[in-house]
């Protein structure tokens, strides 16, 4: 698999030839639920409960009824040669009184997420926004209790970042069918590699790309990300811009706010790796749109000073940090399979 990393860049644009800053990165659904849940079995349903229509990796039928813990070890026989769960949760056909991600739904993707927050975190409430609003999915936050079992019999059978497995028909294997994505965030603020030598700038997030099945695990360097705007937004004498002079182009204001965005930015960018985004493969062999195309996936966000009315001195800096994914990756995002 091929790993994405961050780094910065400068270009050039304009008469001026003002300084770019370049801070790169390493469907909606016509069918709805009821419609796939309400047919399953009957004669000349388009669906079957062995299927995967939203392609994230847990089968129609998983979807409507939910999934029921089970880890007894060793399993029981008619356990044997079966497919189980590692984790409990609501089904479609139940989720009334439910918030969305406490039960699944075989219309729209849905994605179990394995966070590791550094203390103290810099990770904002929201983090998961851009990722699940731009995509359309659903992410379902597990903690480590959910992956590792305490009993060392247990580690030794139990796939890693299992939700789903089946057991062999000896009930001496389990073999993982959908696993969960482990994200963990990195507080390390390096921002150059070895300057002066190598003044290149250390990654905001790496991920491999593909789907949770595979080596699939991404860390974000979320003091990475706030260093590099609080330094941004400061002038000449190491003052801090005032809150209209910090901005996204969509409208947030001040450097924490301004960092915070950038990390849910990032966050969806390195999510997407793992959900084999995107499919463009930019000039460094990795899954980037072009720098300033204005995606999640893009290779780079750019901050662009603000001048002062004179066109020479600046007073600011703009970032351009997207929030939103193209409609091909709204349709091409995958969690299933390899």
């Amino acid at each position: 698999m091929r790993r994405d990393r961050s780094g910065m860049a400068f270009l050039l644009h304009g008469a001026l030839a003002a300084a770019f800053l370049m801070l790169a990165y390493g469907t909606g659904e016509a069918v709805l639920g009821t419609d796939i849940c309400g047919c399953l079995g009957r004669t000349g349903c388009a669906y079957t409960s062995a299927g995967d229509y939203d392609n994230d990796g847990l089968t129609n039928g998983e979807e409507c009824s939910g999934l029921a813990q089970y880890r007894t070890w060793p399993p029981a026989n008619n356990k044997k040669n079966t497919d189980q769960s590692w984790i409990t949760i609501y089904g479609y056909t139940s989720r009334t009184g439910k918030t969305r991600d406490q039960y699944l739904d075989p219309a729209t993707k849905d994605l179990f997420l394995w966070m590791v927050t550094g203390s103290p975190t810099n990770v904002p409430a929201d983090n998961l926004s851009v990722f699940q609003n731009g995509l359309g999915a659903t992410v379902h936050p597990i903690g480590q209790g959910d992956m590792v079992s305490t009993t060392p019999s247990a580690i030794l059978t139990n796939p890693y970042r299992a939700v789903t497995y089946r057991i062999d028909a000896t009930g001496t294997q389990r073999t993982a069918r959908q696993k969960a994505v482990k994200l963990t965030e990195n507080l390390n603020q390096q921002l150059q590699y070895n300057p002066p030598v190598d003044n290149s700038t250390m990654p905001m997030g790496v991920a491999n790309w593909g789907t949770p099945n595979g080596g699939d695990e991404t860390t974000v360097y979320t003091a990475r990300i706030k260093k590099t705007v609080e330094n941004l937004c400061k002038d000449p004498l190491g003052n801090t811009y005032p809150p209209n002079k910090c901005v996204d182009v969509a409208g947030t204001q001040g450097v924490e706010n301004v960092w915070k965005l950038y990390i849910r930015h990032t966050i969806a960018h390195e999510l997407g790796h793992l959900s084999k985004l995107s499919m463009e493969v930019d000039t460094n062999g990795n899954h980037h749109y072009a720098a300033e195309s204005y995606t999640v996936m893009e290779s780079a966000v750019a901050a662009k000073p603000i001048y002062a009315a004179d066109g020479v001195a600046i007073e600011g800096m703009k970032f351009w940090i997207s929030t939103t994914f193209p409609a091909i990756d709204r349709s091409n995002a995958t969690m299933g399979g390899l």
